[in-house]
């Protein structure tokens, strides 16, 4: 029985990352203003916007890149260049980033946005893939475990990560990698240095 969980866990995480892949670029690729760019949806006969986070923080970080303001980390420049995006909008969404943020996304600068965030959403997906089959799947002990698994993953919070292109599964994969690794390092130390004591010992 559990064996069968684990399997319908992973079809379900399968199906759902390729549906990830499959609809959230187009979900923001609906019509828009010409000063408006991929990643922002203006809603009609409103001054309410809606922003992606991916989407955003890569218009944002082309900005810095062209240099279109003297002091992207000012916040009233900040807000120069989201005028320009939302010349109604009444609140913002500041740029929160380091320039570290920039030197990362160097590579994705060099492309559109729209295939910026589609394979930003395929390497999220391919990591959810490998996170579950990998780390997840094989600590699962008993049913209460699968079913706790499952329900998560049912969840609108997996759905709403990939559709606001989030980072949490990269870093959730980033973390998850770091602890087997060091858990793996650990252990090889302490039977080092068993087998190290045993010998002096002899």
């Amino acid at each position: 029985m559990l064996i069968r969980l684990k399997r319908w866990i992973l079809c379900f995480v399968v199906v759902a990352a390729l549906l990830a892949v499959w609809v959230t670029p187009r979900f923001w690729s609906a019509p828009r203003p010409a000063n408006v760019p991929y990643g922002v949806i203006c809603l009609p006969d409103t001054n309410l916007v809606g922003t992606q986070d991916f989407a955003y923080h890569i218009n944002y970080l082309r900005q810095i890149w062209h240099k279109s303001v003297a002091h992207p980390y000012r916040l009233a420049e900040q807000e120069r260049i989201v005028r320009t995006w939302q010349p109604l909008a009444s609140m913002g969404f500041p740029h929160a980033y380091s320039p570290v943020a920039l030197a990362t996304a160097l590579p994705l600068l060099a492309i559109p946005v729209p295939w910026a965030f589609a394979l930003f959403t395929f390497f999220n997906a391919a990591l959810l893939i490998l996170l579950t089959y990998r780390y997840l799947l094989p600590r699962i002990k008993n049913l209460v475990q699968g079913g706790a698994v499952l329900a998560t993953f049912c969840s609108y919070a997996l759905f709403d990560t990939f559709n606001m292109g989030q980072t949490s599964i990269t870093t959730t994969c980033i973390l998850a990698a770091g602890y087997v690794f060091f858990k793996n390092a650990l252990c090889f130390d302490a039977i080092s240095f068993s087998g190290h004591f045993s010998s002096s010992s002899v």
